[in-house]
């Protein structure tokens, strides 16, 4: 269902805390905002198979992604 605003924003600054640390950390999201916002780097799954991947800031700006996850043309 969910975690609550302040679950997932503490989650998301510890996520980030471990990361600067310069341990690499793997998120598995649903949310494809989240995910482009935190990761540096991105892979798509679509049925199991990776449709899509690169640098977040290049994913955010493609026209797929934008039409798939953000519904914008």
């Amino acid at each position: 269902i969910g975690l609550s605003p302040l679950i997932k924003k503490n989650l998301i600054e510890g996520v980030r805390r471990i990361w600067k640390s310069g341990i690499a950390v793997l998120i598995v999201e649903q949310d494809a905002s989240l995910a482009l916002d935190l990761a540096e780097r991105v892979y798509i799954l679509e049925h199991g198979t990776i449709s899509l991947e690169g640098k977040s800031k290049d994913l955010l700006d493609n026209e797929e992604v934008k039409r798939a996850y953000f519904q914008l043309d």
